[in-house]
């Protein structure tokens, strides 16, 4: 008997029973009966009776016997990675990445594809999704698009504000319909962070230079996007020297500073050649670096975090040392926390994956729900 045949309260007690169960399966997978009522409060007839519609249902797997406790060996659970799988994709200028992820979060395949055109991102979008479900062999229950852009509330929704996407939803209905699948865009520095919180807590920014400058933000633990999506969107907080309602930072701001100092025009590439010595690189950094203290400087005023944490190009080479020196020259009596972030490329990627977990579990308890188990799909 599945969750669907009870009525009223029982189904609603039932799936909370259920999803605290299940996370805490995924949590500590493989795990045991003793273990799940010691850590749920729930009672051991309880815990039995939902693990057995748990399996029943194909969301939960048995993972062998417990030798190692004292007594009889226990049943282990773990989530049963081929309940469903999902999409998680990462938008840049450059590239467009995705990779596919089974129930239990395991990266199964991953597909990458150059992109220059901004009209056929949808299109290029869809295709390495299907590139990487062929590798997996199967298609997605559900696709989370980390996008650099502000996203509306809906999850679906561009915002009309400078970018290279095209605004509105063309690319959320694209992507829904030619894969037939749940589909939510994200914007990529909330995802970013979204990542970092599986290993800081708290309230801290994840500062941003890819593309363009921006910030992910999280209040207490939770990721903070405003009440329009625009929250982090620091590139334009006015900064001396930058004129207002300008760009403080981005690949293009960059290459203007450089070809300024006769240097190279990418952040790598003036990274190595100050390493080389050359002077002209050497002065484009340390402007970059105090446009990048300034704006570490906006966010602690305003939000006053644990940390504002570098990342992607911002954390490269010599730059984060070099924005705490201006940061400690010019703060004055503020002290910005800054760090340096570990996540690497992949950050927005493993923030979207960590989503796209979320929304599969509450796709599978929802088919669960209202049909039974939820049917295994295979690529078509």
């Amino acid at each position: 008997m599945f969750a669907s045949s009870l009525s009223g309260d029982q189904g609603v007690l039932w799936e909370l029973n259920a999803r605290a169960l299940f996370a805490e399966i995924a949590r500590r997978t493989p795990i045991g009966r003793p273990e799940l009522v010691a850590a749920t409060g729930l009672s051991r007839t309880t815990v039995t009776q939902t693990l057995a519609r748990l399996v029943t249902a194909g969301l939960v797997c048995d993972a062998g016997l417990d030798h190692a406790r004292r007594g009889p060996a226990a049943t282990l659970y773990e989530v049963a990675p081929g309940a469903a799988a999902g999409a998680a994709v990462d938008i840049t200028r450059h590239k467009i990445t995705t990779t596919m992820h089974d129930f239990a979060g395991t990266e199964i395949a991953r597909a990458e594809t150059d992109e220059a055109d901004p009209q056929g991102v949808p299109a290029t979008v869809v295709a390495t999704i299907r590139a990487a479900a062929e590798i997996a062999g199967r298609s997605p229950d559900a696709v989370v698009v980390a996008a650099p852009a502000v996203i509306a509330p809906d999850g679906r929704t561009i915002a009309q504000l400078p970018g290279y996407l095209t605004p509105g939803t063309g690319l959320h209905d694209h992507i829904a319909d030619e894969l037939d699948c749940a589909v939510t865009i994200d914007n990529d520095l909330a995802l970013l962070a979204r990542a970092k919180l599986a290993v800081r807590s708290g309230t801290f920014a994840v500062l941003s230079l890819r593309d363009g400058l921006g910030a992910g933000l999280v209040v207490d633990g939770r990721v903070h996007r405003g009440g329009r999506g625009l929250a982090g969107e620091v590139a334009y907080v006015p900064q001396p020297g930058v004129a207002i309602g300008s760009p403080a930072l981005g690949e293009e701001v960059i290459a203007q500073l450089a070809r300024a100092a006769d240097a190279p025009e990418t952040l790598p590439d003036l990274l190595a050649a100050a390493d080389a010595g050359h002077r002209g690189a050497d002065r484009v950094l340390d402007e970059i670096a105090r446009r990048l203290a300034y704006a570490a400087g906006s966010l602690t005023l305003m939000l006053d975090p644990d940390a504002v944490v570098l990342a992607d190009h911002a954390a490269l080479g010599s730059l984060p040392e070099r924005v705490m020196s201006v940061a400690r020259r010019e703060a004055g009596p503020l002290r910005i926390p800054i760090e340096t972030s570990t996540l690497g490329a992949d950050g927005p990627l493993q923030g979207a994956a960590a989503q796209l977990h979320d929304a599969l579990v509450d796709l599978v308890f929802t088919r669960l729900l209202d049909d039974g188990p939820a049917p295994r799909r295979s690529t078509t």
